[in-house]
């Protein structure tokens, strides 16, 4: 068994989160399976629900942010990745 650190505050909350899942399954809960339980819930992706989203947010203006934010990236990293490709000048 491992031991992990928390702080007082996330403890709290995972207590919360616990007792709410232990209240939907109708069985005791370990903080362990609530920890499992939050980590398979952040890896599953659900489609219809980023529709939605979309829609309800103006889709087409969401995406091309989304398109937009991508490309701002991509062109810091490049430029990133350039400045750390060449010599550096200031310590010759």
């Amino acid at each position: 068994m491992a031991l992990v650190r928390v702080s007082d505050s996330t403890k709290e909350m995972l207590m919360k989160y616990a007792a709410d899942l232990q209240g939907k399954l109708g069985r005791r809960v370990t903080l362990d399976e609530a920890i499992q339980s939050l980590l398979n819930r952040e890896r599953t992706k659900d489609p219809a629900l980023l529709a939605r989203a979309c829609v309800n947010a103006g889709g087409d203006g969401a995406l091309i942010e989304l398109y937009e934010e991508r490309r701002r990236l991509y062109l810091t990293q490049a430029s990133w990745s350039n400045l750390c490709s060449q010599p550096n000048m200031a310590y010759t």
